[in-house]
């Protein structure tokens, strides 16, 4: 079956058991449901817009699909454009998995400076209304940009697959963080079996 496919390719990403994957998979088909209702609540029906502080509403059932096509994508490292052309982003998806660095929370950062490192001799601040990556994207005169994730500290991706509208949950859905950051959750001594033992319960 269809659910039964997405399943297989997710188990590619080893982020979770396969009774969790059928879980997950279960869970976003049932709520992309035409025909699923839920009892309303102070949030909203899971089939309904959710309503946020500001004027915008969100489809909890489109964010999870745009959810799963998000997986699509990675999965088979390539996506079509609005103008009908394949991209592929394989190559870059395996350097940036492959370059991307898990810090022990006792790691020691060096604060010597490097030589011939540039220095800046002013720090500027702008508030602006915007996505994090529209942002990001828009400071085309910067070599190198550093985006902050206010990252879950036990699920990689905080709510991507629950449909809701965190910044983690957003930047997931906006590019392929998601597979680089979800290849350490089941890795003994990381970021995530740390914030799941027993200390932080």
């Amino acid at each position: 079956s269809l659910l039964e496919n997405k399943t297989r390719k997710f188990e590619a990403f080893s982020l979770q058991n396969t009774k969790n994957h059928n879980r997950i998979f279960a869970e976003m088909a049932m709520y992309m449901s035409p025909d699923h209702s839920k009892p309303t609540t102070q949030q909203g029906s899971w089939g309904s817009k959710r309503r946020t502080n500001s004027s915008l509403t969100f489809s909890r059932r489109r964010l999870l699909q745009t959810s799963m096509e998000t997986l699509e994508i990675a999965h088979h490292g390539s996506y079509t454009n609005s103008n009908g052309e394949s991209i592929d982003i394989q190559e870059s998806l395996d350097k940036a998995m492959k370059d991307t660095v898990h810090y022990h929370h006792e790691h020691s950062f060096s604060t010597s400076r490097r030589a011939g490192r540039k220095v800046f001799d002013n720090t500027e601040f702008r508030v602006v209304y915007s996505a994090s990556l529209e942002a990001a994207s828009k400071l085309t005169d910067y070599e190198h940009i550093g985006v902050l994730n206010s990252a879950s500290g036990k699920t990689p991706g905080g709510g991507f697959f629950k449909g809701t509208v965190s910044q983690e949950d957003c930047i997931c859905r906006a590019s392929l963080l998601y597979p680089c950051i979800a290849q350490f959750q089941l890795k003994r001594n990381h970021f995530y079996q740390i914030n799941s033992g027993d200390e932080y319960k």
